[in-house]
């Protein structure tokens, strides 16, 4: 299932969930009325349910669509009866990630198209003096170059992420602006987990740790696991959070206020807001600069273009004279 199918899948779970309906009757109502993967899904999560496998050992069946973190949520949600709020908590997550994803696609969109269009547009010239096949060759002599590269790299950072999973991730953890961002969605994934497995009852050792290994960067995990003996040894949370050296400064304003308050859970809250408007923030310069250097490309492409016809036309002039 992609983002999108996800998202619904838990939204329609949730939704079961707070009618008053058991997990088994509610994956039973889904298979009834969903379709292709989600039913099979459903399916196959009612079927286990009802042979008496755990719901935690159901949903590791099917690792590609519910990740160790979110599992880890709605194993310790249900234990604590706050099953609801778990489901809510990975919807409210999900749903952040997939807008996310969405603003970069459509921002981006935009820029990619005039690039491809000036790619086939601007030789039309030499279709009409020269025919189809050297239009295409024109054509050609860009568009393959470009799209070889853009395969390559990208074949490449898949085999690299295979061999030297550890140096990707600190490759892109430390990567200039883009690395920032990426780190940053990390932490919202890592404070988010924190806070909702805290709200289940879990302790704040067992919590650190399993939000730790769900961030899902092998560089971030290392750095935050490297704060879990404070925790161990009786540190407050923002002495954690200040041992990692990954928080911004207001980060920490407001869990210390969270901890003079005795209210952790609201304080985690508040960081996550604060972390996603800063993603916002990053997402929108984002999307200023990648167009930027997209247009500027283009108008260099243009340029060549340009001057390559006139220096063909005036030594066509010249060979006459």
């Amino acid at each position: 299932m992609g983002l999108k199918s996800t998202i619904f899948f838990y939204e329609e779970l949730a939704t079961l969930v707070d009618s008053g309906v058991t997990i088994i009757e509610a994956f039973q109502s889904m298979s009834s009325y969903m379709k292709g993967k989600e039913k099979q899904i459903a399916l196959a999560l009612q079927r286990d349910l009802s042979r008496g496998v755990t719901l935690e050992a159901a949903l590791a069946k099917f690792p590609l669509i519910f990740p160790v973190w979110q599992i880890n949520i709605i194993k310790y949600s249900e234990a604590s009866g706050t099953l609801k709020r778990g489901l809510h908590k990975i919807i409210e997550y999900l749903r952040a990630d997939y807008l996310i994803r969405h603003k970069l696609i459509i921002g981006l969109a935009y820029p990619v198209l005039l690039f491809n269009l000036a790619i086939f547009l601007l030789p039309v010239p030499v279709l009409v003096q020269k025919g189809a096949a050297i239009y295409l060759l024109e054509v050609g002599k860009i568009f393959i170059p470009v799209y070889l590269v853009l395969f390559m790299v990208y074949g490449v950072k898949k085999a690299l992420e295979l061999i030297f999973p550890y140096q990707c991730d600190f490759f892109v953890f430390y990567f200039p602006f883009v690395g920032s961002f990426i780190k940053s969605l990390h932490l919202v994934k890592f404070i988010s987990v924190l806070q909702c497995l805290c709200a289940a009852g879990v302790n704040i050792v067992t919590g650190w740790k399993i939000a730790a290994l769900g961030c899902e960067n092998r560089v971030l995990s290392s750095i935050l696991l490297k704060s879990l003996p404070l925790i161990q040894n009786g540190a407050t949370l923002r002495e954690a959070f200040i041992a990692t050296h990954v928080f911004s400064a207001k980060a920490l304003t407001l869990l210390s206020a969270g901890e003079k308050s005795g209210s952790i859970d609201s304080a985690l809250n508040r960081i996550a807001v604060y972390a996603n408007q800063e993603n916002e923030t990053a997402i929108n310069l984002l999307l200023t600069v990648i167009p930027v250097v997209i247009y500027l490309a283009v108008a260099g492409y243009v340029g060549f273009r340009v001057v390559s016809f006139y220096s063909e036309y005036f030594s066509k002039i010249t060979s006459y004279n």
